[in-house]
């Protein structure tokens, strides 16, 4: 994995399996890391996690498909620590209503503070 030093990353469902190796291996490669779960004892136990690994942690509680949820966490996060450089959705095991809005696009963060193209400065094509 690249260096991840200054970066963040929110991971839905990372006090889960999948979500919380893929928040720990981010934690392990520098990256500070907001963990978003349906279950507080789970995301809590995740962030105490990385920050054995000494970076910042933040566990945030709420429904990934809900889009005004959604939302909210995402101001959460970026009041937190200023920004999200890296998503990694594993929440809702698969369902479309966790990804997209009832038009079908891609969920977004507001204003474009996350722009999905960019990795390490160059540009990406999105892969959905």
């Amino acid at each position: 994995m690249h260096e991840l030093s200054g970066r963040v990353a929110l991971v839905t469902g990372g006090g889960g399996a999948i979500g919380g190796a893929s928040a720990r291996a981010l934690a392990g490669a520098g990256a500070d890391v907001v963990i978003v779960d349906l279950r507080q004892d789970a995301a809590e136990a995740r962030v105490k996690a990385i920050q054995a690994l000494g970076r910042r942690g933040l566990a945030l509680i709420g429904d990934a498909g809900d889009h005004a949820t959604v939302q909210r966490l995402t101001e959460a996060a970026l009041g937190a620590l200023g920004r999200v450089d890296i998503l990694v959705n594993v929440a809702g095991g698969g369902e479309p209503r966790v990804t997209v809005n009832a038009g079908g696009a891609v969920l977004r963060l507001p204003g474009g503070r996350l722009d999905h193209r960019r990795v390490h400065g160059r540009q990406r094509r999105p892969v959905y």
